[in-house]
């Protein structure tokens, strides 16, 4: 906040001709050497009675100051007076005459709306109202000020408040002072200016939020405070879910164990030994909590269990004889030990909630706020007022063109785009299936950064980040998103199987050097010395022929100018026999020092490495990289293997030469190779004067450079690029945590993400939140048991149907309900698909989406043809393969299976391999029941289609696993791992087939899973030609199944039975 102070400072002139001295009468003045304002009361002809904080001071001049005008005095008593020296009971005062001067009793709060909010977004409003005050109010020691420009003509309406670099002009309604608009201009620098001011002093002056949002968000923090908002409603659950967490810890207790054999994909098995009764209850009763549980292994230290640091394995399946299969990348797990259960992950995950939470409550951001509001369902208090940026530039339709083949965006796809560009904080994309999501979620990326490049500042942040539920969305969406022309990196461990940004990049790169390379091949290298060193090189590696070897190497530098040393070393090599015998004995001795075994890496291991590199032993780039790079201690199985490598392969050479020669000189001579290679490079990299060489040893230094750098470039684009990527979870990470600010936050997915989870990487955003996703489809997980603790523990707030209801809504869907009525728009559905036959298409929208869906392509009817011949599928598009009881009914358990099913499926693939149309295009098989996932692959294992592992586990045959054109081939799954995929044809297995009494009671127990119809829809929008049904038609034939799997009704009593399109089998 200034000081009043600071205004003698701006006129030393008028200050210096406005100085009286003078005489002190009465009163008391504490003098500190620093001015003290003053008040005068009353102005005599030659004494001023002052008031000094409330206390009264009269002070006599020499002579009359003000002379007797009643007038002029009245005017000068408007002034600002100031101590400004005081010695015994002499006195020094300066004053600056200016326009009124008025003392007010009550404190002042002039507000401030959502315009300046707005405008103010990247502050906390708490921020923003100290800076308010910093910027306008001047304080003394026992009040505060402000100066009032008031206009001509006006009323006492409006004005305008002056502070030392900003001025603000105010209105005033209904008694109160309301901020207007702030603009960046300095207090008055002539006095004739400052004259004219106002003065006004308060006990207090602030400046207070007075918005309609201030009053919805107390509204909301009152509710929180008693546990009604939904918010309150997530913790709660998620607080029962590190209790169970704990519980479970307890339960099971600690594991002894046995390690069986390691498995391939770094799996380890492992069998428990302590097995009591009790334990054996305990694991069977827990047995699906306790798979993606983390172990840990334990250490006894003075008779107290400890958990060991950094030694945790994932359990990926537990068997009914009590043995385990853990994740060991590393094949780290010992013979024997014990394990605990590992809390760390979900204690991570609970505080990475936790400062999301807080961030939401506390920041008090403007796009927190709002967030905060679209949850809570107040978003009539959300600003209304939106950007103006365009949907589609030039820029953006050539980047649509290069990187998806596409001229356009379709009119809707373009109002989606500018719907997430022109939010003033968040906007929310339905994408049903097969609507182009991703292709529009790479547009939104591409105008925000063209955006961006118009107002770009440098700080510690990111543009955008990109994030989803699951690793392999996250890798999807941000392999569409580049910006300045860099990929996307992901932040966190990459999926098994998946090519990180940064290598995909590489690989690129070497394959635009690799052509350039050839183009210059024929020109280029044909009098190039290290090329013609290098393939000399290559030659005695592969024959072994050390005088050959030198023969060659003579006749090269007989004919070049080469350096003094390596003419020196050269001799030396061919000349001082003992000398090279030495050396080389040197060299065997230092090859054999290399520590491949654990314990003696530890102890001296990373020393003889560092002896090793200061020999003269012809390392290749790579094996010098990797030596350089090895730790100094703790090296993990990779690295003690690759010096294993590398131990013998020297060894090997040395051994081989030396029975060929009478003294083992190849070693020396690989090293003056290299030596040479290296100083014929330099030369031909600054060979200026021919071109071809120049540009082709560039060329080929910069592709060397490629390999064993990957992390280097990885950390080149996260520092220059302008996007990452990373799940909900890791979003909150430490690696996250240096990015200062994200700009936007774009979530993928986002219906299949816990609220809390989803919450995470929401709270880093400050422009813009946009959210992508389908409430329609897939939910996030909620874990049963949990949910209805939840419910009970809420019964005296919440009715226990309305709490589970309340947490099986997506956060997603809570925020699209919510805005959709906002102002300026912030929600949109896409509405045209292009991935199903309009027959598949149709009938997903008229079951699932109330119409609303259309085809997106004019032919798409003739474009999603399959061709097959095969007379029950010959241009049909929905079929039902009917099995009835007496078939066989489904087998009751946790889990459910029907295995006639399973063998009709196969004998549908038998009969598909054999039409002359079926080659190239892939099949999807999905059902909701793990046991039924198990029944299909046994079946189909026996048909070639899927063959098991070792570790038990079955996985598609090779055959069957691409397509000629390089899609999946043949997947067989639960509906859960379909969603983001398709095939041309979809083969649902709906396995319930049951004599159950059909009464609304029992519903659940009929139909099970069927009865839920996001997951129908994504079991049945997978397809994109053929539809194929698998069930028992009975249960889907009347109006109990209409109510209840809708579904399936509508596909077994009126698509499969159309007359063009739809077919039934048995």
């Amino acid at each position: 906040m200034a000081d009043l102070k600071d205004i003698l400072n701006n006129f030393p002139e008028e200050t210096l001709q406005n100085t009286i001295n003078g005489k002190i009468l009465n009163g008391a003045i504490n003098w500190e050497k620093k001015p003290i304002l003053l008040k005068a009361e009353q102005i005599e002809s030659n004494q001023i009675l002052f008031s000094l904080n409330t206390a009264p001071l009269r002070v006599s001049f020499t002579s009359n100051a003000f002379g007797d005008n009643e007038t002029g005095k009245a005017s000068i008593a408007q002034s600002l007076f100031w101590i400004t020296n005081v010695k015994d009971e002499s006195i020094e005062i300066k004053y600056l005459p200016c326009g009124t001067s008025q003392t007010f009793n009550e404190s002042l709060e002039i507000g401030f709306g959502d315009n300046i909010i707005l405008s103010n977004k990247n502050f906390k409003i708490e921020k923003l109202s100290e800076n308010l005050n910093n910027d306008f109010v001047f304080q003394s020691e026992r009040s505060d000020f402000i100066f009032v420009q008031t206009y001509p003509g006006n009323t006492d309406l409006s004005f305008t408040i002056h502070g030392l670099r900003k001025r603000v002009d105010i209105l005033v309604k209904e008694n109160k002072w309301i901020v207007q608009k702030i603009t960046n201009k300095p207090f008055a620098k002539k006095y004739a200016d400052f004259s004219i001011l106002n003065v006004a002093e308060y006990p207090s002056i602030k400046f207070v939020e007075a918005s309609k949002a201030k009053e919805a968000y107390e509204t909301i923090k009152a509710e929180e405070a008693k546990g009604n908002t939904l918010i309150a409603l997530w913790q709660t659950y998620s607080a029962i879910e590190l209790e169970r967490a704990n519980q479970l810890k307890e339960k099971v207790g600690e594991l002894s164990f046995t390690r069986i054999r390691f498995l391939p994909d770094g799996i380890t098995k492992v069998r428990i030994g302590n097995l009591t009764e009790e334990l054996k209850l305990a694991i069977n009763e827990s047995k699906d909590d306790l798979l993606n549980t983390s172990l840990e292994l334990t250490i006894e230290k003075e008779g107290e269990v400890k958990q060991a640091e950094n030694k945790r394995f994932l359990m990926k399946s537990l068997s009914n004889d009590f043995s385990f299969e853990l994740y060991d990348e590393l094949s780290s797990i010992p013979e024997t030990g014990k394990f605990l259960i590992s809390l760390i992950g979900d204690e991570i995950v609970n505080k990475r909630r936790e400062r999301a939470l807080k961030s939401l409550r506390e920041d008090m951001k403007f796009i927190t706020r709002n967030l905060l509001f679209a949850i809570e369902g107040a978003s009539d208090a959300m600003l209304a007022k939106k950007r103006n940026e365009k949907a589609l530039t030039e820029r953006t339709r050539k980047f649509l063109k290069d990187k998806f083949g596409i001229d356009d965006l379709t009119a809707n796809q373009k109002e989606a785009v500018e719907i997430a560009i022109n939010t003033p904080d968040i906007a929310i994309v339905q994408g049903p299936p097969g609507t182009g999501k991703s292709t529009v979620v790479a547009a939104i990326c591409d105008r925000l950064i063209e955006i961006a490049e118009k107002s770009r500042k440098n700080y510690n942040g990111k543009l955008i980040l990109v994030s989803a539920f699951q690793n392999d969305t996250v890798e999807h969406i941000a392999s569409k998103i580049y910006t300045l022309g860099l990929p996307t990196i992901k932040i966190g461990k990459e999926t098994l199987g998946n090519i990180r940004a940064e290598d995909k990049l590489i690989e690129e790169m070497k394959l635009q050097i690799d052509t350039s390379l050839q183009r210059l091949k024929i020109k280029g290298t044909n009098h190039r010395i290290s090329k013609k060193l290098t393939d000399i090189k290559s030659i005695y590696i592969s024959e072994r022929n050390d005088q050959k070897l030198k023969q060659a190497i003579e006749t090269i530098i007989a004919t070049i100018d080469i350096s003094d040393k390596l003419w020196n070393d050269w001799k030396e090599i061919n000349g001082d026999r003992s000398f090279n015998e030495s050396t080389n004995f040197k060299n065997i001795k230092l090859i054999k020092g290399i520590r491949a075994e654990f314990e003696s890496y530890n102890d001296d291991g990373f020393y003889k490495i560092q002896h090793l590199l200061k020999s003269d032993i012809p390392f290749t780039e790579e094996e010098k990289s990797f030596l350089e790079a090895c730790p100094v201690d703790n090296p993990d199985k990779e690295i003690l293997k690759r010096l294993s490598e590398i131990q013998e392969g020297y060894l090997e050479r040395i051994n081989s030469s030396a029975n060929t020669i009478v003294s083992g000189n190849n070693i020396s001579i690989l090293s003056w190779l290299e030596n040479a290679i290296i100083f014929f490079k330099q030369i031909e990299e600054s060979s200026y004067e021919d071109e071809d060489t120049f540009f082709t040893a560039n060329l080929e230094v910069l592709r060397d450079e490629l390999d064993g750098n990957a992390e280097y470039i990885r950390n080149t684009i996260k520092d220059y690029g302008e996007s990452l990527a990373a799940t909900n979870q890791v979003a909150g990470g430490r690696e996250m945590s240096t990015y200062s600010s994200i700009d936007n936050v774009i979530l993928e997915e986002a219906a299949r993400s816990n609220p809390l989870d989803l919450l995470i990487p929401m709270a880093k955003a400050t422009e813009r939140i946009i959210m992508v996703g389908d409430q329609n489809q897939l939910p996030h997980l909620l874990e049963d048991d949990i949910a209805d603790e939840t419910s009970t523990k809420l019964s005296d707030k919440f009715i226990a149907a309305e709490t589970r209801k309340k947490l099986e809504e997506s956060l997603f869907g809570v925020i699209f309900k919510n805005l959709h009525t906002a102002n300026p728009r912030r929600t949109i559905t896409l509405t045209e698909q292009f991935r199903m036959h309009p027959f598949i298409g149709d009938f997903i929208s008229r079951v699932y989406y109330k119409n609303e869906l259309k085809a997106g392509i004019q032919n798409q009817a003739e474009l999603k043809k399959h061709k097959l011949e095969l007379t029950w599928a010959k241009d049909k598009v929905a079929v039902f393969c009917d099995l009835r009881k007496n078939k066989g009914m489904e087998e009751s358990g946790k889990s459910k299976s029907r295995n006639v099913e399973a063998q009709r499926i196969v004998k549908l693939l038998d009969e598909l391999r054999t039409d002359p149309n079926f080659e190239n295009l892939s099949i999807g098989i999905i059902t909701f029941y793990a046991k039924q996932v198990n029944e299909l692959f046994k079946e189909a294992s026996k048909k070639g289609y899927a063959e098991i592992k070792s570790d038990g586990n079955y996985e598609i045959a090779l055959q069957y696993r691409e397509t000629a054109d390089g899609r999946e081939k043949l997947r067989i799954g639960s509906v859960d791992s379909f969603q983001g995929k398709e095939f041309d044809i979809v083969i649902l297995s709906t396995v319930r087939s049951n004599a159950i009494n059909r009464n609304h009671d029992n519903f659940k127990k009929v139909f099970g899973f069927l009865t839920l119809e996001n997951r129908l829809n994504v079991a049945f929008s997978r397809a994109q030609k053929l539809l194929i049904v698998v069930g028992d038609g009975e249960m889907f034939a009347d109006d109990f199944a209409k109510t209840y799997v809708e579904g399936l009704f509508e596909f077994y009593t009126n698509l499969s039975i159309d007359n063009e399109y739809g077919n039934r089998i048995q």
